[in-house]
């Protein structure tokens, strides 16, 4: 089963990610955890551990704020690694694993480019629209305010110094593609991580149960 995380950043999406995939592994499920725009990884036959392509560092490129890289051509890139990462990684890890665990999904392309300039949801169309993989969405709705608390507690990327009214609206395109969709369940950020596991496993139960 392919279970992603999503929301603004600062959200919770890496911490809940981790606490889910912890506890998966209890049961003794096989348990991959990636993130959807993480730069590119090659793996070795029947390995789940990946190995960070030298020259292919996208990710930490694109999100440097002393790197010169407009708006486009980081949503440009961004968009390449989630295709990637649905086209490529997540089936091959998919195969070796009973769960994989992706930090983010292709909701963040359509929320965070859009939310820059609404032409720029056709990129998310074009490039991600036939390829996501996920059985499972969870959408953290998280108050703003708590989110920006939360990354300024640490050194910004290029996104998050945009500030507040951005993600503001950022969270708006979030709350719609999320009505939208069957696959997405929307999660109140505000409760403690022990009772968001628990309703994230229940699900993940009940779908389970509907499968088998």
């Amino acid at each position: 089963m392919i279970i992603k995380f999503d929301g603004v950043d600062g959200c919770g999406k890496s911490t809940l990610s981790r606490a889910v995939a912890k506890y998966l592994s209890s049961r003794r499920h096989t348990v991959a955890v990636m993130r959807e725009f993480s730069s590119p990884a090659k793996y070795s036959a029947g390995s789940s551990k990946p190995l960070p392509v030298a020259s292919m560092r996208i990710r930490e490129t694109v999100l440097d704020p002393t790197f010169d890289c407009d708006d486009v051509e980081r949503q440009l890139l961004l968009h390449f690694l989630s295709r990637r990462k649905n086209r490529v990684e997540i089936p091959y890890l998919h195969k070796l694993n009973d769960f994989v665990v992706v930090d983010r999904s292709t909701l963040s392309n359509y929320a965070y480019a859009a939310a820059i300039d609404p032409e720029l949801a056709h990129l998310s169309e074009v490039a991600t629209d036939d390829v996501e993989k996920a059985d499972l969405i969870f959408w953290i709705d998280t108050p703003v305010d708590v989110c920006m608390t939360r990354v300024l507690d640490r050194s910004l990327d290029a996104v998050e110094q945009k500030g507040r009214i951005y993600f503001e609206r950022v969270r708006e395109l979030f709350q719609g593609r999320a009505n939208a969709r069957a696959t997405v369940h929307v999660l109140d950020g505000s409760m403690d991580i022990q009772r968001l596991v628990e309703q994230v496993v229940s699900i993940i139960d009940r779908r389970r149960d509907v499968g088998s």
